[in-house]
């Protein structure tokens, strides 16, 4: 979100920062708070990828200011530690990026809203779906949840930061469609691949590491 409070007024900056605090004060409200302080592996967890999350924020290829490519991770730490643990790591690693790259203050709200809460939101919704309408199944998780829930995390955020910009008048749709929602395949693919990768790893060797995964179910031999 490179200079994306230059282009959006004060009231759209304003509205996300509003959207943005409820998002995370609902996600402090809802945080497992004693099993962080009770676990010492969760807490390893938690900061570890938090830190690796925001590493990957501040490497991140600009397009045309407003406009740019990088890894979201989201759906990794969703499906890791489930929606209110992974609202508030992301938003740590935000603030990383405001202390550590061009990303302005008055841009978090809205930076926060498109790279925390929709692809969280998007990787967690997909999760409980798959949990209620299909098996479970080892490779359903990994297929579902990983690869299409990442993939389709990082569409709809994109879809969010086009919007931005052309409701807010800062670039044409005729722009934002050919320089750069032609190209979202190409990013959504190294996401999907990437988290799949990640997780299947975490599954195989650690899968209690994982909230949103239950062994006894998911590797049942007898279904």
């Amino acid at each position: 979100m490179k200079n994306l409070n230059l282009f959006l007024s004060t009231g759209w900056l304003m509205s996300a920062w509003t959207l943005y605090s409820l998002a995370v004060v609902l996600a402090l409200y809802k945080f497992p708070w004693r099993s962080l302080r009770d676990s010492r592996v969760v807490q390893h967890l938690f900061l570890g990828l938090t830190f690796a999350v925001a590493l990957l924020w501040l490497m991140r290829v600009a397009i045309y200011p407003g406009l740019e490519v990088h890894f979201l991770g989201a759906t990794v730490l969703t499906l890791m530690f489930g929606w209110p643990m992974a609202l508030v790591s992301t938003a740590i690693a935000g603030v990383g990026s405001v202390f550590f790259s061009d990303v302005n203050i008055a841009a978090y709200g809205i930076y926060g809203v498109i790279r925390g809460v929709v692809p969280v939101l998007v990787s967690f919704s997909i999760f409980k779906l798959t949990d209620w309408y299909l098996p479970k199944h080892f490779f359903i998780y990994m297929f579902v949840n990983c690869f299409f829930g990442a993939g389709i995390a990082v569409f709809i955020s994109s879809f969010f930061l086009i919007g931005a910009l052309w409701l807010s008048a800062s670039y044409p749709l005729s722009f934002l469609y050919s320089e750069y929602f032609v190209y979202l395949p190409l990013i959504m693919f190294p996401e999907a691949l990437i988290t799949g990768m990640v997780m299947t790893g975490m599954m195989v060797y650690h899968p209690d590491w994982i909230k949103t995964f239950d062994s006894a179910a998911y590797l049942d031999d007898n279904k």
